[in-house]
Order: C-alpha cells, then structure tokens, then sequence
C-alpha cells in the first residue's frame, strides 16, 4: 500500500517486535498542512518561500509573531507538527507565521524526531526560527530535526546556490569516475608483463586516484561552506539554562560549547524516534490523510537524577555532577514508559554522553478506521566516556569518540 510519496515502511507495526529500527518523517498523502482552530497564522510552502511568494506578515497591535521554517526531511516535503507551549498549533513542512502573545514561549517540532527551544517575545517582534539546518550541522550524518533561531527569514533554509552545487555535483561525479579507473588499473598492472603497458596502466592508475581525491576534496569544500554559510545567519545564543543545567539544540552544538570550558557531568542526548503511520492488512506506511496523523506528536518526557526531577525536553542536555555514580530514571508522558539506567562521572574536565532513544507510535488503523498505538519504550547508550586529558589524546580509534549519536533503535 505503498503511497504516491513512496513512504512504505519496513514492518508492518503489528508489535513492538515488527518496527522499523528508525521512523521516517510522516507525510499527508494529499500534501496538505494543517492549523488547529482559533490559531491565527499564514502558511507558505518551502516552493513558495524558495520563488519569494512568501510575503512578511505583521502582528496585530499587541502582539508577536513567530515566523517558523518547518523542515523535517531533506524534500522539505513532510508534514511536521509545530507545538506551542505544549499545544499542536500547525502541521506542515513550510512558512509558519504564528501570532503570539508578547511574552515567553516554548516551541517543539516533530517530525521523525523533535526539537526544542524556548523564547521571549515583545509586543510587535518577529521572532525566526527554522529546522531547515538540519542537513548543515557538522558532524552530523544523517538529516536531524533542529531548531536554530536566525537573524530573519534569509536564514530559513541551508541551501547551495547553483554554482556550488554544480561544484557538489562535479565533486561526486569525478569519486564515481576514480573508484573504477583505481581498481581496473590496479589489476592491469598486476597481470599485464609489458613495460610499456604496465606505464601506461600505472598512469591511468595516478589518475584514477587524482580524480578521487580531488573530488572528494570539492565535495568536503562545498559542504564545509554550505555549513558556515547556515551558522552565520544564526543568533550567537543557542543554548537555553535551567538552573545549572544547560540545554542545546544537538549534541554537536554541546560539544562545541564544551571545548576548553573545563566542564564535567552528563550530557544526556533525549531523542525521540516518532512513528506516525497508517496501517492496513498486514502493511504500512509513514503518511495518511486528515489531521488526525498530521497534528498527532509525542508527549514530553521527565529526567530524575539521584531521585530529584531535572530539566528535560528533546534536547541536549547538560548536567553538571559531582564525581561518582549517579542513578538516572527517564519517563515518557504520564508514566507510560520508564527507564532506570546509572553513569559514573569521572573526576576530569570531560563530559560523557548519553545517547536515551524513546519510540512513541501514533498509528491510524484503515481497516478498523480508528486510532491505535503501541506501548512506549525507552533505552539508552554511552555515547562518548569522559576520560582525562592523556586519555583523550591517547584515545584508540575504536573507542567511542563522536559526541552525535547515530539514529538507530537496536533489538535487544
């Protein structure tokens, strides 16, 4: 039952045991967006905001507007759900303007994953956020959900011009072309007994290796400037504080933070893998019709820390701790799910990351025409250990050294 968008899932969510190791972002079969009633806004598609059709709207006397970029897929084709102070307001991957009232706020984006962050907004401000920096965040592999306040809406969406991505386009085309001259030539040379074709061979063979190299350096050009490029339209200030506890948008944004700062304690990455799906005879598929799948999101989770609650949303987040063992307990939603897990900090100037996936199911069921869910669950991972200065510089290849967990749910 695969739909036009090509959103077939893998299993078919029959049981915990028959799901898809990570969600993909859900998409209205129809292409539709959606606003919950009374929600003063305008929406823009990113085809729209992209050919500049997408006018600047002004709040009414007295108010705000949150002027938001949905993207939860790289086709910016999803239908994201935008949650205000913990209300699903809007559903669609695009231009969101949002009236609010003048003070603070929290917003959340879901899509296969979700983000947060938090604002302050004065009486006729314009206040920009976007998730279309989700592919130019370095040492990110794979397309994340992440809220970026921006300067305005010039900084929405991380995109090549023409002439870099031509360049990006070049760069993939001459590795493609290295990878066959490089093993042909390597076994001609091996085989051939001529010397003079054996030359000839070790030539092409340089030059398999030239095209290889010098393509992947064009490609790490491209993508190193499309990554600044997206930085410097953001606000200098992007992590938020809760007492001591700091939280970041990703755990690179943590990472970066980090560095020569001397800090200890956890950095415990919440990341929620949001499946949203129709299901039907035995099959599914990551889109649907209605608002019913649109506007359905994942409830909030809680963190206790040796028994005393702790800030938490999906974010990164920083807790400074005291040397020595520490008891962790993560819930979902209104108990719905719990896990107990214990880190030890380490008494050095280095953190350690806690990757604590959570997997929410928000299903419609075609053959019953009714909602259906499966029961929550959380696990989690050392992402990255703390170790002392001569550890860090020594550390073996092998240990684990990135900060930015893979997305990835494994059996058992």
């Amino acid at each position: 039952m695969a739909g036009p968008t090509d959103q077939a899932a893998k299993h078919g969510f029959t049981s915990l045991d028959e799901v898809d190791p990570v969600p993909r972002a859900y998409r209205d079969r129809d292409g539709r967006h959606f606003a919950a009633p009374g929600v003063l806004a305008r929406f823009d598609t990113a085809e729209a905001f992209a050919k500049r059709s997408s006018p600047d709207l002004q709040p009414s006397v007295g108010k705000a507007l949150l002027d938001l970029y949905v993207c939860t897929d790289l086709p910016v084709g999803g239908t994201g759900t935008v949650l205000l102070d913990g209300t699903a307001v809007a559903a669609g991957d695009g231009r969101h303007q949002i009236e609010v009232e003048p003070g603070r706020h929290r917003i959340e984006v879901q899509g296969g994953d979700a983000t947060t962050a938090e604002f302050e907004a004065a009486a006729g401000e314009r206040v920009c956020f976007t998730t279309g920096h989700g592919a130019a965040v370095r040492n990110l592999h794979e397309f994340r959900t992440i809220l970026y306040r921006v300067k305005g809406p010039e900084g929405f969406a991380a995109q090549l011009t023409g002439k870099a991505a031509n360049a990006s386009a070049t760069g993939c085309l001459l590795a493609l072309a290295g990878v066959p001259v490089i093993i042909g030539a390597a076994i001609a040379v091996s085989v051939v007994s001529s010397p003079a074709a054996q030359i000839v061979w070790s030539v092409l063979l340089l030059l398999g290796v030239a095209a290889l190299v010098a393509g992947f350096t064009l490609g790490v050009t491209v993508t190193n400037r499309l990554q600044k490029k997206a930085a410097a339209h953001r606000l200098d200030a992007q992590h938020r504080t809760s007492g001591s506890a700091v939280a970041f948008p990703s755990a690179e944004d943590a990472r970066v933070w980090a560095k020569g700062r001397g800090v200890r304690g956890v950095v415990l990455v919440l990341d929620l893998f949001l499946y949203r799906l129709t299901r039907s005879g035995g099959t599914a598929e990551y889109t649907g019709v209605g608002d019913h799948l649109a506007l359905a999101h994942a409830d909030g989770v809680r963190v206790r820390i040796d028994g005393a609650e702790a800030p938490a949303d999906w974010a990164a987040w920083h807790y400074p701790l005291a040397p020595g063992e520490h008891a962790f307990a993560v819930e979902y939603g209104d108990g719905e799910a719990r896990h107990e897990f214990t880190v030890k900090v380490k008494d050095v100037d280095d953190l350690t990351v806690v990757h604590v996936p959570v997997q929410v199911f928000r299903f419609w069921d075609a053959d019953r025409a009714a909602p259906a869910t499966l029961a929550p669950r959380i696990a989690h991972s050392v992402q990255y250990e703390a170790k002392s200065l001569v550890g860090q510089v020594t550390r073996k290849e092998s240990e684990n050294v990135n900060w930015v967990p893979l997305r990835y749910w494994a059996k058992g």
